[in-house]
Parts: C-alpha cells; sequence; structure tokens
C-alpha cells in the first residue's frame, strides 16, 4: 500500500485520463476507474449505439441515460420497475 500513496495523493479530484476514462479516490484509499462506452470507439460505433439506444427505449430513457450514461440519478423517486 505504501507504493500506491503517491499515486493516490496525485488523484486527489477525480481525474480524465483519456475520453471515456476517469480515476477517483474512494474513502477507502482505494482509486475507482470510471470506463464509458466512449473509450472504445472502436467496439461502440455509431451504428451499435444507435441500436442499443433503440434497444433501451430512446435516447432519452431512463435506461439509457443510467446503464451508458451513468446517470445514476435519473430513476430518483420513481418506481423500481416500470411497466413498459
Amino acid at each position: 500500500m505504501d507504493d500506491a500513496r503517491p499515486i493516490l495523493q496525485k488523484y486527489i479530484e477525480p481525474a480524465v485520463l483519456a475520453p471515456g476514462i476517469t480515476v477517483r479516490p474512494t474513502s477507502l484509499g482505494f482509486l475507482a476507474v470510471e470506463l464509458h462506452y466512449k473509450a472504445d470507439p472502436i467496439a461502440f460505433t455509431p451504428e451499435i449505439i444507435a441500436e442499443e439506444k433503440r434497444r433501451m427505449g430512446g435516447e432519452q430513457s431512463w435506461r439509457w441515460l443510467k446503464d451508458y450514461e451513468c446517470d445514476f440519478n435519473v430513476q430518483s423517486g420513481q418506481p423500481l420497475f416500470d411497466h413498459a
């Protein structure tokens, strides 16, 4: 753990390492890596992204926003399951 401390001190605030890759420290001293689909434009082509948006109910659907855009508050105050 002592070897990791300089790395952790470097990332006191969330840091974007590359488009779609963000690191942030946790309260326990670990680094959390947030990996977004935009980090891999070869795997997530515009066609695949459009199909996933369609499959999940559209660009403004809570499923797309939560799972792909990492908006974890999008369903706040709503029922856990909808009748879609």
